[in-house]
């Protein structure tokens, strides 16, 4: 399995060095000359000015694909919650008190809290 891994990682790499060359040869980039070419100028005003709105949810659907990402990667080991909530979180775990009565809690039917 990991020599499988290795393979992998080493075939990725070498597919995204030859993407890399053949993108940045200047000969697969030929100038567009006549009505279709534009410059940095030209573009930036296309995107600010004419395309504005569309610029706008573009940039609000990746606001909401952060949050989302920011959201599904989120710690909540309960270690993790009630470190934010007090100092001496470890101890609250490791007692053994604390860890049978939310064990019996859980066996019972009841919620953990």
């Amino acid at each position: 399995m990991r020599m499988f891994s290795t393979v992998a990682r080493i075939g990725v790499a070498g597919l995204l060095g030859l993407l890399l060359t053949v993108m940045m040869d200047p000969a697969n980039w030929n100038p567009i000359e006549g009505p279709d070419g534009m410059t940095t100028l030209e573009f930036s005003n296309a995107i600010l000015n004419d395309w504005a709105f569309t610029l706008v949810i573009l940039g609000a659907l990746l606001t909401m694909a952060m949050a989302g990402a920011a959201y599904l990667i989120r710690d909540e080991r309960l270690i993790n919650l009630l470190w934010e909530i007090s100092d001496d979180a470890e101890s609250y775990i490791a007692s053994p008190t604390r860890k049978a009565e939310r064990t019996r809690r859980v066996e019972v039917g009841g919620e953990e809290e």
